[in-house]
């Protein structure tokens, strides 16, 4: 087996299958080039409310039932539309919105 040569190390392509998650430029070789992994989390995916003294109806679980997430939100603001309620009685603001919904949802 040969090895090979610095310079014809480092003008090869990388495969693929060592693709970090955010570079730009060309760090690992010339033929390589800027990327950004669409895949990525942060913390607006993550978006969560805790609110004390109301019961997530979609959680099984006793510890995190007080737990409110996006799509949480979202289901809950359809099912409080459905069930006649208004738009206009929403602040905007999340955790008092959820609380709001909930509490006209478990009185109709």
């Amino acid at each position: 087996m040969k090895i090979k040569k610095f310079l014809q190390f480092i003008n090869e392509e990388i495969s693929g299958t060592e693709i970090p998650q955010k570079t730009q430029g060309n760090y690992f070789g010339p033929a390589y080039g800027d990327t950004v992994s669409p895949n990525t989390i942060n913390k607006s995916h993550t978006g969560v409310n805790q609110i004390k003294n109301q019961k997530n109806p979609r959680s099984k679980n006793d510890l995190t039932n007080d737990l409110f997430f996006g799509d949480d939100y979202q289901t809950i603001l359809i099912d409080y539309l459905k069930a006649g309620g208004s738009q206009g009685d929403l602040t905007g603001d999340e955790s008092n919105d959820i609380s709001t919904m909930l509490n006209f949802l478990k009185e109709n």
